[in-house]
């Protein structure tokens, strides 16, 4: 459970990012460590081969190589629920893979 508390947080910091502004605290250098050491990985060995724009066509129509895909989701929703990481497809989707 602490795997996927610290993976949805990691992913609440790029979803809070809008491109132009992140709180601090959002962006501090152990959260962007965690997530290029921890989470990237993860999402290029498990889910961008399928769901980025590199493939022919996304899985679900789901993109998780960008914000805007995460937020609009593919043909089952939104891939993250902020504040409810149970309910986060994305979580239960990596949950699942492990």
């Amino acid at each position: 459970m602490l795997r996927v508390a610290c993976f949805a947080a990691s992913l609440a910091v790029l979803f809070f990012y809008d491109g132009d502004s992140l709180r601090a605290e959002e962006l501090s250098p152990p959260n962007v460590e965690f997530f290029e050491k921890k989470i990237r990985p993860i999402l290029i060995q498990r889910c961008y081969e399928c769901h980025s724009a590199e493939a022919d066509e996304p899985a679900g129509n789901l993109l998780l190589d960008r914000k805007a895909g995460w937020v609009q989701g593919g043909d089952l929703g939104p891939a993250i629920i902020p504040g409810d990481p149970e309910e986060s497809l994305l979580i239960g989707a990596i949950r699942y893979a492990e």
